[in-house]
């Protein structure tokens, strides 16, 4: 009977904390939705690691044609 008791208690409570949690409601206009939409797309993220990693990799390919100076 005691454990009947403590699993209703836990789910109680818990109904309790998922019923409590409150909900962020956002509002946006159009440019601020797609600025928002572009900062946290995954995709659009790794695209510009992609391009800053393609402009890294030009330079090196850039300074390997160029004189070397050794001491």
């Amino acid at each position: 009977m005691k454990q009947k008791i403590i699993i209703l208690l836990i789910f109680l409570l818990g109904q309790e904390l998922v019923l409590s949690q409150e909900t962020q409601n956002y509002r946006f206009s159009l440019q601020e939705a797609i600025d928002f939409a572009l900062e946290n797309n995954r995709t659009a993220k790794n695209a510009a690691l992609d391009i800053e990693a393609a402009k890294k990799q030009k330079w090196e390919t850039t300074a390997t044609g160029l004189p070397q100076i050794s001491a």
